[in-house]
């Protein structure tokens, strides 16, 4: 199967006689360079006194009044750990007064028996386990709702946790309010350039699941821009754990319609960013209880 030019986010290739859907990397570009005013033509893309060799125009920025330097070095996130408690994580059990099928406090014990199995020890709620560990037992969802709890958490991180999936779905679709979102939150994230804050829009889009890509790409760059900030996280973590839903939600569905104009399973396309999203966390909390490769399943 070919893909569009403009669209050569997916690629296919036969695993086990079966089509898998894959992600190129190469296809997310990261900001290395910033644009200045040229400081030989003061941003006018010509030097007056050479008017008689190509009518001025200005070599160094070759006439265009910009030049591209390289950024500084990214200063480091905030040191905070992203480490939990055993007893944080059984907090978050549900109350089984309002679990009127029994359903979602069996699902907890047993993802909660996981973290005792792979800790080796079932007496030490004191013990700590990572994001990363979190996530491995019980999922994305709930690894980020105990890291938005952790005291002195700063928004870069948070960025870092839900960013990769807003720029893979904005690598997959061609549409400039993801794109730019994702572009302004990654230079806020990795680097100490000077960025013009990413605004809400007026009126929320709220993209259902039968909208087009284009719709759930808008919504997901809102929730984006929610998120995206720098400083310390003080506040109600909710909010905010609604946000990176919405972008993870709102990046699922842009990934699966692209998959679908391609004729590529969505399922599969949905299935890889779950994957790839566990991997997201695992990227800045890394594991410490589960040692097996990280591309591995759940036991």
């Amino acid at each position: 199967m070919e893909a569009n030019d403009d669209k050569d986010y997916f690629k296919t290739e036969i695993e086990s006689d079966e089509m898998a859907l894959t992600f190129d990397p190469k296809a997310i570009s990261l900001t290395e360079f910033k644009k200045v005013k040229c400081t030989r033509c003061n941003g006018t893309g010509r030097v007056p006194k050479y008017k008689h060799i190509d009518d001025g125009k200005c070599f160094a920025c070759n006439g265009t009044r910009w030049v591209s330097v390289a950024i500084q070095p990214p200063p480091p996130i905030n040191e905070v750990p992203l480490f939990v408690t055993l007893q944080q994580v059984k907090d978050l059990s549900p109350d089984p007064r309002f679990d009127c099928f029994g359903g979602s406090v069996a699902s907890f014990r047993a993802n909660f028996e996981k973290l005792l199995v792979a800790l080796g020890r079932r007496d030490d709620m004191a013990a700590v386990v990572s994001i990363g560990d979190v996530a491995k037992a019980f999922g994305t969802g709930t690894a980020r709702q105990l890291a938005l709890k952790i005291p002195g958490i700063d928004y870069r991180t948070i960025t870092r946790m839900i960013l990769p999936t807003a720029e893979r779905a904005a690598a997959a679709i061609n549409e400039s309010s993801l794109s730019h979102a994702v572009a302004v939150a990654r230079r806020l994230t990795d680097t100490s350039e000077e960025v013009e804050p990413l605004h809400r829009a007026l009126i929320r889009h709220f993209a259902s699941y039968h909208d087009t890509a284009e719709s759930h790409a808008k919504a997901c760059a809102e929730a984006i821009a929610v998120i995206a900030r720098r400083g310390v996280f003080v506040g109600e973590p909710y909010p905010y754990l609604f946000e990176c839903h919405r972008v993870d939600q709102h990046a699922w569905q842009v990934l699966k319609e692209m998959a679908r104009r391609q004729s590529v399973d969505p399922s599969e396309a949905a299935s890889q960013e779950g994957q790839r999203q566990m991997e997201d966390l695992y990227s800045v909390s890394p594991l410490h209880l589960f040692r097996r490769k990280v591309g591995d399943g759940m036991a």
